[in-house]
C-alpha cells in the first residue's frame, strides 16, 4: 500500500458533499443532435492542425483560436486581450471580474491533453481496446482551450474546451466541454447553462457538461465517458474498475479497504485473484496477488 496515495485520495474524497459523492453522473447535458461543418479543402494534408484549422474561422465567423499545442490553460484574461486585438467588443469589466481557471479545470484539460498526446493502456482492461482509442486520437484534429464565442449582446463567451473531431475526408463537428462545479447546480444556474447551451448549439456547436467533482476522484474515466456521450468511443470499452465504482462512494480498495482515486492512468486495476476478480490500488495488486489482502473486518485503514 503507497500510504502518500491513500491519504491524497483521502483527501480528494473529503473535498466532494455527500450528495455528489453518491451521484452516479458524470455527463450532467449532452448535446442532443450531432453538426457536420465543411473543413477547408486539403485541410487534412497540411499537417499543422493548428495553424491550418484557423481558416476554419471563415466557416465559423469566429477568429480567436488560442494555441492549440498549449499543456495548460491560459489566463483567460490574456484570451480577452487576444479578442480585442483581433476585433472582438470586449468591455474593460471582462479584464477584472474575469474568474480564473479553477484547479477542476486545469485538471480536466491537462488530462485530456495527456490522454491525447500519449497511450494508455492501463486503462482498459482488454489491450484490444488501444486500436480503438489510437483512432479516436487520430480524430482529434485541435483541442484548444478559453475558444472565445461572439455574444452581440454581452461580452464574448469562453468555451473552457473546444474540440474540433473529423467525421470523413471534408467534415468536422465542432465539440464543446464544460466542467461544471457543485455551486452550478442550482436551478437558477442549470436554467442560464441551458440556455447558453442552445444558442451554441444554434451556432453548430455541440455542448458537454461533465461533473467537475468527478475530476478530482477519477479524471481520466470523466474524459472517457465524455468520448462516449459524443459517440467517439464504443460503450462497451471497459476501463479497470469501471463495472464496479458506480459512485464515488465506490472508490475504496477491495484488498487494503481504503478511498482510491484515479490521479494516474493505472492508479486503479482490476486484478483475477482465486478465480475472483478484484479492484484495487495499483500498489495493492502485489500484496493481494501474494495473498496478503485483510478480509473486511481486518484491513488497516488510514485515518
Amino acid at each position: 500500500m503507497n500510504e502518500q496515495a491513500v491519504r491524497r485520495a483521502i483527501s480528494s474524497h473529503k473535498s466532494v458533499a455527500d450528495p455528489f459523492r453518491r451521484d452516479p453522473r458524470i455527463v450532467l447535458a449532452a448535446a442532443r443532435r450531432r453538426h457536420l461543418h465543411r473543413a477547408p479543402l486539403g485541410w487534412a494534408e497540411l499537417g499543422q492542425p493548428a495553424r491550418d484549422l484557423r481558416e476554419l474561422r471563415d466557416v465559423a465567423r469566429r477568429s480567436a483560436w488560442w494555441d492549440t499545442s498549449a499543456l495548460a490553460m491560459p489566463d483567460p484574461v490574456e484570451v480577452y486581450f487576444h479578442a480585442a486585438l483581433i476585433g472582438y467588443r470586449v468591455d474593460d469589466s471582462s479584464f477584472y471580474s474575469t474568474r480564473k481557471p479553477s484547479h477542476t479545470e486545469r485538471e480536466a484539460f491537462q488530462i485530456a491533453k495527456e490522454m491525447l498526446l500519449e497511450p494508455q493502456p492501463s486503462l482498459w482492461v482488454d489491450r484490444l481496446d488501444m486500436p480503438m482509442f489510437d483512432s479516436l486520437r487520430e480524430r482529434v484534429c485541435a483541442l484548444t482551450p478559453y475558444f472565445v464565442v461572439p455574444d452581440p449582446q454581452n461580452r464574448p463567451h469562453l468555451i473552457r474546451q473546444f474540440w474540433v473531431v473529423a467525421t470523413g475526408p471534408d467534415t468536422v463537428r465542432w465539440l464543446a466541454l464544460e466542467v461544471d462545479s457543485e455551486s452550478r447546480q442550482t436551478e437558477e444556474m442549470r436554467a442560464s447553462d441551458r440556455a447558453l447551451d442552445a444558442s451554441l448549439d444554434a451556432e453548430g456547436v455541440e455542448v458537454y457538461r461533465l461533473a467537475g467533482w468527478w475530476f478530482r476522484i477519477d479524471p481520466y474515466r470523466a474524459i472517457v465517458e465524455f468520448f462516449r456521450a459524443a459517440g467517439l468511443l464504443r460503450r462497451d470499452a471497459r476501463m479497470h474498475g469501471e463495472e464496479r465504482l458506480r459512485t464515488i462512494n465506490d472508490y475504496i480498495c477491495e484488498c487494503c479497504g481504503n478511498p482510491m482515486d484515479r490521479s494516474e492512468a493505472h492508479s486503479i486495476q482490476d486484478v483475477l485473484h482465486d478465480d475472483s476478480e478484484f479492484t484495487v490500488h495499483y500498489d495493492c495488486v502485489g500484496e493481494l496477488q501474494r495473498g496478503e489482502g485483510m478480509p473486511a473486518g481486518e484491513r488497516r485503514r488510514i485515518a
